[in-house]
């Protein structure tokens, strides 16, 4: 585990390098913006459903952008669950990287399950089937073909998505929060902002934090 949480940092010093020395270069981040498009517009999907909501569709575009057309469901969760929801999703998929190695084919198969239906079942458009198979090929072929290096792809694919939801603070939730600054209007939008922001590091912190706790004597 320390091995992994070396190439965890190591991995976070690339990504700067890349970003801040070598711009154009950052085009490799892009499958990752798609990811965590699907992670936020299912976060909104999953609490709508588990707050009594419906959803109609979930669209994901070419230029990173997305959204999901919900009927229903706690308004607030369901605003919360797209940028919090997909940074838990991200950390937790950081999580089992790291920590549950064992656990990490099994978690491909259902991540894959999960974009092959959102892709039928909420379909909207060819271009979210169509990367979300794409998505799902991948991540089956690696959990079946090459399953020792699932748990490293689980933990990059974590780890570089909860750092853009974190980079991403004052874009990605701008909608979501200007519609719960509509709800709860004595709460300045600015301030809403802060606060989404606020719960994603404290959840990032908590998990940081239980890694390195739960790590004890592993040198996995």
């Amino acid at each position: 585990m320390k091995n992994k949480l070396i190439a965890a940092l190591f991995i976070v010093v690339i990504y700067l390098a890349i970003k801040y020395l070598f711009p154009p270069f950052m085009i490799v981040m892009y499958p990752v913006v798609l990811l965590v498009t699907f992670l936020h517009e299912f976060g909104h999907a999953f609490f709508a459903v588990i707050t009594g909501g419906s959803v109609d569709a979930i669209q994901i575009n070419a230029n990173g952008g997305g959204f999901a057309m919900i009927s229903g469901g706690f308004a607030p969760l369901v605003l919360l669950g797209g940028y919090v929801g997909s940074a838990i999703f991200g950390n937790l998929l950081f999580y089992i990287g790291v920590k549950m190695p064992r656990s990490s084919v099994g978690m491909l198969l259902f991540l894959s399950l999960i974009m092959i239906f959102v892709s039928l079942y909420w379909f909207n458009s060819l271009f979210t089937t169509a990367l979300l198979f794409f998505f799902a090929f991948i991540f089956i072929f690696i959990a079946v073909k090459k399953p020792t290096i699932s748990s490293y792809l689980l933990m990059i694919l974590g780890l570089l998505s909860v750092i853009y939801i974190l980079e991403d603070y004052k874009v990605g939730p701008s909608s979501d929060i200007h519609k719960f600054s509509q709800i709860f209007v004595f709460i300045p939008e600015q301030i809403w902002m802060f606060v989404f922001l606020f719960i994603v590091l404290f959840i990032t912190y908590l998990n940081i934090k239980t890694i390195i706790r739960q790590s004890g004597g592993d040198k996995s």
